[in-house]
């Protein structure tokens, strides 16, 4: 699987969530699926799938703004533009592992760790997700 948006919701049936109820993921996705961040999105990035923990979140980066889409016993969206980004850091801790953080001017911060946020079997199509969301923030520099 890529873990493209495309491919990760045919195939939700693969994706194990801690506490959401996949019928209410299909709902949410079926009812916003006309969002701008969703139809607009550059940079897909599914935080958690294929771990132990279960899918925490999906990250839909377009040219102007980052979504967040958490799921817990409820369905939370937050939009960041990127005017918002006060910075970022990529770090490299070896060969494998990449790791983006982004600074958000309210105080937030957004980790992204190829290693961390799916299984081994994944984390080199992370990692270049989390190079192609580090190639978008540095368009808009």
């Amino acid at each position: 699987m890529s873990l493209d948006y495309v491919e990760v919701m045919n195939n939700l049936h693969q994706v194990e969530f801690s506490e959401t109820n996949k019928n209410l993921v299909d709902d949410y996705f079926h009812d916003t699926v006309k969002s701008s961040f969703i139809t607009d999105h550059e940079v897909f990035y599914p935080k958690g799938i294929f771990t132990e923990k279960g899918l925490e979140c999906f990250y839909f980066f377009t040219k102007t703004k980052i979504a967040k889409v958490s799921f817990s016993k409820t369905i939370n969206t937050q939009i960041w533009q990127h005017s918002r980004i006060l910075s970022y850091e990529l770090r490299l801790t070896d060969r494998h592992a990449l790791q983006l953080e982004i600074f958000l001017e309210d105080g937030q911060t957004l980790l992204f760790d190829n290693q961390k946020d799916t299984n081994h079997y994944r984390e080199n199509t992370l990692k270049k997700k989390i190079e192609e969301i580090y190639k978008l923030l540095e368009q808009k520099q």
